[in-house]
């Protein structure tokens, strides 16, 4: 598989070559101070009171259409170097890049690996799409992105974001069968089918595929989602709404997952968000509530003594909260037309543990963004944003930290 992986990079890498036109290319480099409490097992084992990381992520993107169909290819390379040789998931610098594809096929290749640096590729895009104008189908590695949510988005079983994630401009790819009915009053009706390797994913036994049926239908100025199928081993049923209200637009989607019939665990989130002028520039404003089916009301005593499934979905990157009641706020301001600041607020209503992250973008060029910024979560050992215990009384997590970001585009 390694040797069909380099092939084909080669060959989309000469095709691209005499259509510059249909390339590009996105550069990143980035930059992590993670400030680590006296009990940190990191603290512990290293002997350091901070983790700093530096992160390189380079895409180059490949798209062609010719009548009907077309074709995109996306390959990508990532670098780190740390002082410490822990390359943290939930380091300030990873919350800037997309992770890594998941699929059937591994499309990826470690290049290089040592105690404090780590490098590798991956194909991240690989879509053929046939359209028409009542058709659409595509298969390959692609994004799927299903829900309304903000910050947490309990409908979106495709390699969602992080809560805290930045970078949001490219969603990680899954291997999938994607087939659309297109109606002339806008509606569409969608089959897809998305395909896991379940050793990769970590699962012992069972389905580790996806197949749905979605409908998308649009009445007056409301649009509404339904969706059907079977995730994993588990039935799901979900509903998502987006209606204005007034100048304000309301999202709400809500996701029933069954193991069977008589059980059945649902998860909601409802948010509000509003624009208006401000000082000669834009304010963007946002409320959510998230309601964590799977979540626990109390503290969180190590991760082996959380419910299974709850488990099963934070390791298939399905949850990202322990807790049941999640509250999320936060606003963007445009201060000036090459300066932006982001604010965001999260809190289990709970524990009432929070953590506060904001970020400032800097856009001097068409092709260039710097964005720096921090985190800071407050909490108690074993509350939501706060340190969790191990053994011997240390801890992991709950640490705050600041962060770059550098990107250039061509």
């Amino acid at each position: 598989m390694t040797r069909h992986v380099s092939w084909l990079c080669f060959f989309a890498l000469v095709i691209s070559a005499h259509t510059a036109a249909d390339s590009r290319l996105r550069v990143k480099l980035a930059g992590d101070f993670t400030k680590l409490s006296s009990q940190d097992v990191f603290e512990e084992r290293y002997k350091k009171s901070a983790l700093q990381n530096l992160r390189s992520n380079v895409r180059y993107m490949y798209d062609r259409s010719k009548s009907r169909w077309s074709f995109e290819f996306h390959g990508v390379g990532h670098g780190v170097v740390s002082n410490t040789g822990y390359f943290a998931e939930n380091s300030s610098s990873s919350r800037l890049f997309d992770p890594e594809p998941s699929g059937y096929w591994n499309l990826s290749k470690e290049l290089v690996s040592g105690s404090r640096h780590f490098a590798s590729v991956n194909i991240d895009r690989l879509r053929l799409t046939y359209r028409s104008e009542e058709w659409r189908v595509m298969i390959g590695r692609l994004p799927v992105s299903w829900g309304r949510g903000i910050v947490y988005q309990p409908l979106d079983v495709f390699n969602a974001y992080p809560p805290t994630a930045i970078d949001r401009e490219f969603k990680p790819g899954n291997d999938s069968l994607v087939v659309e009915r297109l109606f002339n009053n806008g509606s569409e009706l969608q089959l897809l089918s998305t395909f896991r390797d379940s050793e990769h994913v970590h699962v012992a036994s069972g389905s580790s595929s996806t197949h749905v049926f979605k409908g998308y239908f649009a009445s007056g100025e409301s649009e509404i989602d339904l969706i059907l199928g079977r995730h994993w081993d588990e039935t799901i049923v979900g509903m998502s709404v987006a209606s204005p209200v007034s100048s304000i637009l309301v999202r709400a989607d809500v996701v029933f997952t069954c193991e069977d019939m008589e059980s059945c665990t649902i998860s909601a989130v409802v948010n509000a968000d509003y624009s208006h002028g401000i000082m000669g520039g834009l304010l963007y404003t946002f409320a959510e509530y998230f309601y964590n089916g799977f979540g626990v009301t109390s503290k969180h005593k190590k991760t082996t003594n959380l419910p299974k499934r709850l488990l099963a979905g934070i390791q298939r990157g399905e949850i990202f909260a322990y807790g049941r009641h999640l509250i999320a706020t936060g606003a963007s301001v445009t201060w000036h037309p090459l300066w932006n600041q982001s604010l965001s607020l999260l809190v289990n209503a709970n524990d009432g543990s929070f953590l506060v992250q904001t970020n400032i973008t800097f856009v001097p060029t068409d092709n260039v963004n710097l964005t720096f910024g921090m985190l800071l979560p407050v909490g108690d050992t074993n509350e939501e944003f706060g340190a969790i215990e191990l053994e011997d009384s240390l801890t992991t997590g709950g640490n705050s930290g600041l962060f770059f970001e550098l990107s250039y585009y061509r």
